[in-house]
Parts: structure tokens; sequence; C-alpha cells
């Protein structure tokens, strides 16, 4: 018989989503047992509000119960469970907003054993015998099934917490589709078929549980602790291999220990079964007679065999320091990454059944904390179509499927969820200037000073860490020898510059600090690392707040607030927000140093440390000010971080062409992760020693590094340079006659014409769900080669960004994507040469500039050069690109103010007609009247085959017109 199960409202009457998830432990079932027909699985569910919940007749692996709800006619939220006590609170990272009404058919098929739910957008059906969903659009493809066999299971965790699961779903991606998304990865990919990730938050690695599809579907993985994405299958060390010595001698590879380099005779070997030193921990295991120094070396050689049937291994190498690699005779590795934040690089073997291949490792440590380790795997078969989530605790399976048009309708179903990305400050739309660090306030005017007399444009200066007094790290308080007025320093950045000020904040407490015993007496400190008396770099004992608690949130905000914002500071840089409590350690030892969490055991809610913060000083701050917009820069983020307002940036890179190269996956797998505002370090945080002593040669390669990366950086959302020395401003890295310096402020000024661009992007992300950085499967998902490519990205829907990665390049080969209909044209920014689409061209890249590309149909605002944003200009250029119909949004505001939320902006829409040649300009819409809100005269550029007119072009406007904010209709050929 059919159980029941009424949702009474709350007093306001109104349900949450959230709300509804708890009250299923009210149903009760009752089925009949014995053979399986339709009569008897008819009455097996129960009818909730939108969606329904049932038990599973041949349920295994603990997934007794499942719970489907529509949360919008695209969004199908789904939980699986041992019994209907389903979790209250379901995540850290979605809303809790009222459930609106969605309208859903129950139906039956093959004669009772599948059950249909279906909304206008999107359909699923259950089996219900083995609990088994298939999803399918609203015309009955399919999009995605859960695997037939062993799709879900929960076994019970100790923790510490009672009723938690280690919980694992998987999923066929029956069409193959592209997968994108889970984060800022750190080794190159984009498209996570076949791939696998560990996904801990850690420096310079983020992620977010989204993964989006061009096959329309996505899947929201509603879990913040530690997961594995992929196949279960974990990576093993080397000696999960045969291994051989360099003498053929089974059991080990020959490891040759050399301390000192410039004398190798005192080397020793020894044979080992494994390169294994992937943690500080595991460093004990080296030599007693080793010494680790920036002259050591140690080299593997041998060779690797395997007894397993002919397939590709996977291999991960985690390294710091210098390292090479070669395996069957070809050279897989060749990279540097500083010692104290290792590096991942990924490699593949084909290997045939007791064949051995040739290894050889060499390795150079830089520094006494250098790490060196290899891993493998049998690769995932090729034709394994597999999606699979393995989080470590959870009180349920709990994901959500999404449907739509376009990965931009996944996104901005993502956002409905865990909520809209706000409108960031305008001036955070321009450039940032940052190192690590200022060490005064003399410092900081001066620098301040130096870019106005030089008129390199610029919005922001950042004061990064050590800013305090040695031994008082955690009193969020200026040392007042190095600072004398801060308030003073500030108020003249803003008054005299026209510059803003963002600070970096960091979670972090010295014992024996300003304010760590009243913190240590409410339990608001993780205290073990205390306990342990583990000293940081600087040589002090520190721990981290505990951020998931809401009194010492508001305490420390109360600190910062007191100490740092009264003071006129405009932005938050929140460092270390994995939480780095002690670099490179195991996540056992990590989550040791977290316990106590005021949200329970410290792997529920992991990977959200840093958002539990940004929300905590989003709040506080609209609280205090409400009217003055937040900005966060934050180093680790996951589901929900656009919501407060938080910015990511991908963490302390090196400062190496390899390391550039990956940036552009890493961003682009960001952005296409939900979060719009990603960043990272122009011209890579940490540096080879080597440039601290700059050569003519050396500072050759140094410029050219850093100019190929500034060009790169200004295309991202935000656009900031940072870095340990030598000191990052362009001033110092280039004279002003050299061809680095004439190309950064190139495109420092580039950046600001654009302005006018950039910013209608912006409020695009917030009225429209747009994302800025789009891999090319955004927007060319019809187009398999686009698809594939991870090195070129879209920079809102005008700008094909093709980044030069590669020293003493001057051409990249480029792919322009198809049009999805007639051949199109693409045209280079700065001359305005026509391209067919669908092709790889062989594109001019010399050192002042890299390959740009605009595809017919965009209509590019620019604006005057300006010497940090300001109001829209009255007079605007459009280029408009002929080929095919475009349109674009022009928008401005305020800028810094939140009264964009109640309507106060301006917004001119532009449409243009290829087949007519007309230019439509909509009336002005919006209440906004303040400054740039006037008349407009638009130079009008319309670009052809025929008439290749470039942004640098000197050619006469085809069009000159006054735009009163009426609307007008223009023939343009």
């Amino acid at each position: 018989m059919r159980g029941n199960l009424s949702l009474k409202k709350k007093k306001n009457g109104k349900l949450t989503w959230k709300t509804a998830l708890g009250l299923m432990a009210m149903a009760t079932f009752s089925y009949c047992s014995g053979q399986v027909t339709a009569q008897n699985l008819h009455p097996t569910y129960t009818k909730i509000q939108n969606g329904i919940i049932l038990p599973i007749h041949q349920a295994n692996n603990g997934a007794q119960f499942l719970k489907l709800q529509f949360v919008s006619p695209d969004i199908l939220h789904v939980m699986a469970k041992p019994d209907t006590n389903f979790a209250l609170h379901n995540s850290i990272m979605t809303l809790s907003q009222p459930l609106k009404p969605v309208e859903f058919q129950i139906s039956h098929q093959k004669g009772g054993r599948l059950l249909l739910l279906k909304s206008t957008q999107l359909q699923a059906t259950v089996d219900l015998v083995t609990g088994q969903i298939r999803y399918l659009d609203k015309d009955g493809k399919t999009l995605l099934e859960e695997t037939s066999k062993d799709a879900r299971s929960l076994d019970p965790v100790a923790i510490g917490e009672p009723g938690y699961y280690s919980v694992v779903q998987q999923f066929n991606n029956l069409q193959n589709a592209p997968l994108y998304g889970l984060g800022g990865n750190q080794l190159g990919y984009t498209d996570m078929r076949g791939k696998d990730l560990e996904m801990i938050q850690y420096n310079s690695n983020v992620f977010n549980p989204l993964l989006v599809s061009t096959g329309h579907f996505g899947i929201f993985w509603n879990n913040t602790s530690i997961t594995y994405y992929g196949h279960p299958e974990q990576f093993r060390f080397l000696e999960s291999l045969q291994l051989f010595d360099k003498n053929g001698k089974a059991g080990g590879l020959t490891a040759t220990y050399i301390s000192d380099s410039s004398r190798p005779r005192e080397s020793f070997s020894r044979r080992e079964s494994s390169i294994g030193y992937q943690f500080a921990k595991d460093t004990a295991a080296l030599p007693e007679a080793f010494v680790m120094n920036t002259k050591s070396k140690v080299i593997w050689e041998g060779q690797i065999s395997s007894s397993e049937p002919k397939a590709v291994h996977d291999f991960i190498l985690k390294f710091g320091g210098y390292i090479k690699v070669w395996l069957d005779n070809k050279q897989v590795a060749d990279w540097w990454r500083q010692a104290w934040n290792p590096a991942e690089v990924p490699f593949q073997l084909e290997m045939e059944p007791d064949k051995k291949y040739n290894i050889k490792v060499v390795w150079s440590p830089d520094g006494a904390a250098s790490f060196a380790a290899i891993r493998q795997k049998k690769a995932a078969h090729d034709t394994d179509r597999q999606i699979r989530f393995h989080s470590e605790a959870g009180k349920q399976i709990d994901y959500f499927v999404l449907t739509g048009q376009n990965i931009d309708s996944l996104i901005s179903g993502y956002r409905l969820l865990t909520g809209r990305a706000p409108l960031m400050p305008k001036w955070a739309y321009g450039f940032w200037q940052s190192k690590e660090h200022y060490n005064s306030q003399q410092e900081i005017l001066e620098t301040a000073a130096e870019f106005r007399k030089r008129q390199i444009p610029i919005d922001n200066i950042v004061q990064d860490w050590y800013y305090w007094k040695k031994d008082d790290w955690g009193s969020q308080r200026f040392d007042a020898d190095r600072y004398p007025d801060p308030a003073k320093m500030i108020s003249e950045l803003h008054q005299t510059y026209n510059l803003h000020f963002m600070i970096s904040v960091w979670p972090k407490f010295y014992q024996g600090s300003r304010y760590f015993k009243t913190f240590w007496d409410h339990n608001w400190l993780y205290k073990q690392n205390v306990n342990e008396n583990r000293q940081d770099w600087m040589g002090y004992v520190s721990t981290f707040y505990d951020a998931f608690n809401p009194e010492a949130g508001k305490a420390f905000w109360d600190i910062v607030r007191d100490n740092i914002y009264s003071k006129g500071v405009d932005a938050w840089w929140l460092d270390a927000t994995e939480p780095d409590i002690v670099d490179n350690i195991t996540n056992e030892r990590r989550m040791e140093l977290m316990t106590p969490t005021y949200s329970g055991a410290p792997q529920i809610n992991f990977n959200a440390f840093a958002l539990a913060q940004d929300k905590t000083f989003y709040t506080e701050q609209r609280k205090a000010d409400p009217n003055k917009r937040v900005f966060i820069l934050t180093r680790s983020a996951t589901g929900g971080a656009q919501h407060y307002a938080a910015s990511t940036w991908s963490g302390d890179i090196g400062a190496t062409w390899q390391e550039m190269h990956r940036q552009i996956a890493t961003g682009i797998s960001f952005s296409m992760t939900g979060i719009p505002y990603w960043s990272m370090d122009i011209g890579g945080f940490a540096v080879e020693s080597k440039y601290q002593h700059l050569t003519p040669a050396l500072k050759a390669a140094w410029q050219e590094l850093q100019t190929r990366w500034f060009q790169f950086g200004t295309f991202s959302p935000i656009f900031r340079s940072h870095g340990q020395a030598p000191a990052r401003e362009m001033f110092h890295t280039a004279s002003k006659g050299e061809p680095a310096y004439q190309s950064m402020r190139y495109y420092d000024q580039l950046r600001y014409r654009l302005m006018p661009y950039i910013y209608s992007l912006g409020a695009a992300t917030y009225f429209k769900d747009y994302t800025l950085m789009r891999g090319l499967a955004m927007d060319f998902s019809y187009d398999p080669t686009a698809t594939e490519i991870s090195d070129a990205f879209m920079f809102g829907p005008a700008l094909l960004i093709e980044p030069v990665t590669t020293a003493g390049a001057t051409t990249k080969k480029v792919y322009l994507p198809k049009p999805e209909k007639g051949a199109g044209n693409w045209y280079c920014l700065y001359d305005g040469k026509s391209f067919k689409g669908g092709q790889s061209i062989t594109a001019e890249a010399p050192y002042e500039r890299m390959p740009v590309f605009v595809p017919a149909g965009t209509i590019l605002p620019l604006g005057p050069v300006t010497q940090h944003t300001t109001p829209l200009s009255d007079s605007l250029d459009l280029y408009i690109y002929q080929g095919s119909d475009g349109h674009f949004t022009l928008y401005q505001d305020q800028g810094t103010t939140y009264d964009y939320e109640k309507g106060d902006f301006q917004k001119i829409a532009m449409h243009y007609e290829d087949q007519s040649g007309r230019l439509l300009i909509d009336s002005a819409t919006g209440s906004y009247t303040g400054p740039g809100s006037g008349p407009k005269t638009f130079l009008i550029h319309l670009v052809s085959p025929q008439n290749p007119v470039g942004i640098d072009s000197k050619s006469p406007a085809t069009k000159v017109v006054r735009y009163q904010g009426q609307a007008l209709e223009l023939q343009l050929r």
C-alpha cells in the first residue's frame, strides 16, 4: 500500500527544499515480498512536494531508499540512504531558499518496473527493482544514467560522528560527451573524461564538485568532504611494477646519491623498490649519509615491467626542486618547482606484458625540504565512459542533475543552487600590482607615485603578508615602525593617486600574539599544532581559527574590522584558506590538525573552510557598510564561493614556462565550474634562485617570460601581477625603451581601452549568469576540434585569446573554430586581417604581441586609455565585424555600490544585422543617471575582409553618430 507523507509549512508559510529533505523520516512504506510484478511495484513510492521517495526492492551497498525532487524544471535533486532520515542540513554549499512548485508527472513503464518522473525540461526513470536511474531530456533523449551494477554504495565510517558513510556514486556517460569543470586542477586537464582527481583543497589546487558537459547535462556533487573523481583503482608507488636495477637485477632501481655535485666521486648507491618521497614525513627514509641541499642530486636508473595485459599506464610525478624523467628512453618531464609547495606532472606509457622499459629520474633538491615521488596505475580503458564520485564522509549520497541547452545554462542552474555572482566593484576589473611583499608605508606610496608618474594604468595596490610585528601574526595590526599611519597611507592612495588598497588576512594566530589567548580560551582555535609545539618557517608556533564556528568568525571579523577595515581598506585577500596549517603533510595529518571543528569531524566539511570564511567576511562587511561592494581574493574555493564576492587565484605556482602554460587549462577548468572570477600570479609566484642575480642572458629570459605572461594575464577575469623577487612592477622588469616594457604597457592600456566591454561582461555575469573566461566548448560545442583545445579560450564573446607559452616563439599554431552556420570569418584584433573559420593557421606572434582574434558578428566597444577606471566615456569606438549577426549590451552604473541590485544602472542593447548591414541601438534602460549616463558619440568601424581595420589602425570611422538615449537605426553599408 502507498505510504503517506504530509509536508507541514513553517510559520512563515514557506517550505524550503533543504527543510523538505529532513521531513522524509515521517514517511512509512510497505510492499509485497516475493516475485516482483507490476502490481506490487506500483504502490512503492510516496509523492512529496516536487518529487517522490521510494524504497528499492533489490537494494545493495546500503542504498535502501531514494529521494528525487525537482528544484526547478531542469534540476533534479537525488539522494540515497539506508533509511528515510534524509539529512536536514545537506550542504554548506547550497542556499536555503523557498522550494518553488514545479509541475511534474509520474507514470509507469515496462509493465510497472520503471517509474517515470517528468517535468517540462527533464525526465528520470527509476528501476523499482535495482534503483538504477536514467536521465533524459524533455524529448526523451538519454543524457546520463547510473551504472547498472554497483551504481552506488554507502559504507559506515568511524569519524567520531554517528551516521556518516563513505559514499560512492557511478554514472555512464552514454554519449561519451566531453566533461569539464571540477575546479582548477594543476595537471593541465580540461576534458575530464578518463581522468582521475583527488579533490582536496591545497595550495595551487582548488576544487568545486560541478561537472558540466556538452551533452546537455551537469552533475553537482553535493559533498564537501575529500572526494575522489575517476576510476576506483588508486595510484600506487613503483613497487607495484617489477623493478630492475641498472645491471638488470630484479627487485629495485639503482639509486645514486650525490650530496655535493662538485664532488661526484663521493657519491654512493643503493637499490630502492620505490621513488616515494611524497610528503615531509617520507624524507626520513633518505640515507643518513645524504645531505639534501642545492648542490645535491639523486639519480634513479633501471627498468620497469608489468605482468598485466597490454595497457596504457598513468604516472603521476610529485616533486619539489629540479627533476627530469625519461621513460622508454623518451624524456617525459623536465621541471622546476619550489621545494615547499610540490607540484604534480602526469604522463603515460603503454606497456606490453613482461616487457622491460628503461626509466631514469634525475632529481636535484632545491633546499633542505624537497620531495620526489612517482606513482602509477593502469589507465581506464578508452571505452570506459564512467563518471565516478567517491567522498570520504556523507550522511547520504547527494547530487543534483542539471540539464540545459549549453554549458552557460548548466552554470546558471548551479548558481540557482549556490547563489548568484555579484557584480564586482568596477576598479577590480582594472590592473592590480602586488608582490611578496611591500615592506613599508613608504614603499607602497613610492610605488603608487611611480605608476602615476609613468602613466601606467593601475587601480589597485596590494599589501601581502608580514605588515605586522614579526612575532604578532594574528594581531591584524600594522607594525607602527614600518607603517606609522596606515589610515593616512590609504587615504593618500585614494585621494592623491586614485588607487584602491587590498590587504592580506590569514586565519592564523601565533602563540602569544595579541588575541591568541582569547581565541584559545573560547576553543576557537585548532589546538593540535600548538600542542605539538610545531614552528612555522618564521620560527613561531602557530595555528588557525575555526572558520566554521560562527562565534569565532564574528570575533575574527571584529578584530579585522577594528584594526584594518576602519582604516579604509577596499578589499580582502584571504590567504592559506585550504587551510594550510602546515605545508605538504598527508591528508590524515591535516585532519588531525583541524580537530575538532565546530561543524563536527574535520572530514565532513574539509573542502569548505574557505567558503565559511568568505561567507563571514561578505555578510559582516555588508552589515558594517551595506552599500560598499565586497571583494575577496582567496586561495581556495568550493561550491557557492561566487555568491560571497570571492575571486580565486591559482596559488603559489612557479615562475616557469611550463607553469604558465598550465594556467590556461587551470583557468578554463575553474571558470567552467561556475565561479566566474579567477586569477593567477602573473609572472609566477616562486622564482628559481638563478634569477636573483641577473646576467644579461638571464635578464633577457626573465623579461620574455614576464612579458608573455603579462600578455596572457591581460585577458584573465582579474588582472593581477604578483610574485617573489625580482620586483614585479613592469618598470623594474624592464627599462622604458625595452620591448618588454613597451609590450606590458601596451597591454595594460588595452585592458583599460576594453573596460566598456569588460565591465559589461561583469554585469552579464550577475544578470545572466555569464562566464568571462570561457573554454571553447562553451561557445563551439558543435566543433569537436575546438572542444579539445586547452591552450586557448574566449574572453567574453568577442576575443579568442591565444597565449604564447614557449620561449623564443614568434608564431603560434591557432585553430579558428568553425561557425555553427556558414563559412564565417575571424579577424585579427590588431590589424583586422580576416581568416576563414574551421581551420588551423600559423599566427604571427612577435615578442610584443600575442595572437587575439575576433569572430564575425562581434560588436566590440572600446573607450580611451585612462589611468584608472572611470565612468563610461561619452565617446566610444564600436568595432563591428561583418559576416554574421551579432548583439551586445553596453552596461554602466555607479561602480562601487549595490544600487544596481535595485535597478540603478543603464543598459544599451545593440544589434547588428549582417544581411542588411543595419545596426540597431535600443533605447537606454535602467534608472541610472549618474556620471557617464549622458549622450554618447559612437565612432563606428565596420570591419570586413574588404575593409581590414584593427584597433591599432588609424583608419577613420565608417560612421559617427550621436546617441541621446533613444533608439537608433543605422545603415552601415
